[in-house]
């Protein structure tokens, strides 16, 4: 059982992924969201941007990258899946369009890192 989705996943996911809807802590992508229900199963519903249906096409994609143990429940507009499992997880955020958290290379971080020490030093001798 996973404890928090914020903390187990928070590495991976950009913050704006996760929000609060009802009341409850969601990782929301373009094509759906996760939740974690009392019970440690993980709910999965694929709905567009502010509950909107997705269209027939995005549905029948979804449903073809989907595993087949995911037992994919099709709506109008909708689908929902239930598992378990930080896999599980992962999985259904590339599905729904979920944000990856953005990585900096090495060698921008060297770049970001000399700009700050030359913006620093110009400040010391102003001063």
């Amino acid at each position: 059982m996973l404890q928090n989705l914020k903390k187990e996943f928070g590495k991976e996911f950009a913050s704006t992924a996760f929000q609060t809807v009802d009341n409850e802590r969601r990782i929301v992508g373009k094509f759906g969201s996760i939740a974690q229900l009392d019970n440690g199963t993980i709910d999965v519903w694929f709905v567009g941007p502010d509950l909107e249906p997705l269209s027939g096409q995005k549905l029948a994609a979804i449903a073809r990258k989907a595993p087949q143990e995911w037992h994919l429940t099709m709506l109008e507009g909708e689908a929902y899946a239930q598992g378990q499992g930080r896999e599980f997880v992962r999985q259904a955020a590339d599905l729904c369009g979920v944000r990856k958290r953005r990585r900096i290379s090495q060698s921008e971080r060297e770049r970001l890192k000399s700009q700050v020490a030359k913006a620093r030093d110009v400040k010391r001798q102003a001063a």
